[in-house]
């Protein structure tokens, strides 16, 4: 994964976008179309608040919860990270039609940041969710591919730790720190970890583009970003 910083450190790689998406050069890159949300009235029923480990039982009966828990949080290296939730394609969005939440944003200012872990939860719709960006604004999308996961009505979702300052953003999806958070609660026992994909596309429209991966997760078929498409390429006849 990528570290995120507003003002990164200059190299001579390349443009950092174009590079995390392919190896190709850049006349050759082909940039996912840019597609306007249009606002959509949401059900009031969906709050969107972050709840407290005594409000997750009680949450609406046709939600799940998600939770994450981020670290390193400053102004250089971002406040938080947001989850899209996903349409039949990528420039569907669900909220057209069952006016719930497409969007969650898991964000802590600095002042009350915790260096040990930040934990967050906020009940969401049923759906794959995917992570979408990072950042103050935000400021970095990973609409080029993104890991996603699938959330259930009743379930609580881990979807890991994230620290924003480390050259790798995790993410740790070990339940120990949710689960002494969520102690003498329900959710405590019944807590599980995401189960990601790699490569879920969104419409770009963020002040900076990437391809963000989770080591190891498999890809959603037909992607060709990241390091997809360098497990695609022949690989190179040994010299004779």
């Amino acid at each position: 994964m990528p570290r995120f910083a507003i003002r990164p450190k200059h190299n001579n790689e390349g443009v950092l976008s174009f590079k995390a998406a392919t190896e190709s050069p850049l006349t050759k890159v082909a940039l996912p179309e840019m597609t306007p949300l249009k606002p959509v009235t949401l059900d009031p029923k969906w709050l969107l608040k972050v709840l407290q480990p005594s409000d997750i039982d009680s949450v609406i009966p046709d939600a799940g919860v998600v939770i994450i828990n981020l670290k390193g949080i400053s102004a250089k290296n971002g406040v938080g990270i947001s989850l899209v939730r996903m349409g039949a394609d990528k420039n569907s969005f669900p909220s057209a039609t069952d006016h719930a939440p497409d969007q969650l944003g898991f964000y802590i200012g600095t002042l009350f940041a915790k260096k040990t872990g930040n934990l967050l939860a906020i009940a969401a719709p049923p759906g794959r969710w995917r992570i979408a960006s990072i950042g103050l604004a935000p400021a970095l999308g990973f609409c080029l591919g993104a890991p996603s996961f699938n959330l259930e009505v009743g379930q609580v979702v881990y979807a890991g730790a994230f620290d924003l300052s480390g050259a790798d953003l995790g993410q740790d999806l070990s339940l120990d720190a949710p689960k002494a958070w969520l102690a003498g609660q329900p959710a405590a026992q019944s807590i599980l970890p995401a189960v990601y994909t790699n490569g879920a596309e969104g419409p770009c429209g963020y002040n900076g583009i990437y391809a963000l991966e989770i080591e190891g997760a498999p890809f959603e078929p037909g992607y060709t970003w990241g390091s997809a498409a360098t497990k695609a390429r022949p690989a190179e006849a040994a010299p004779q």
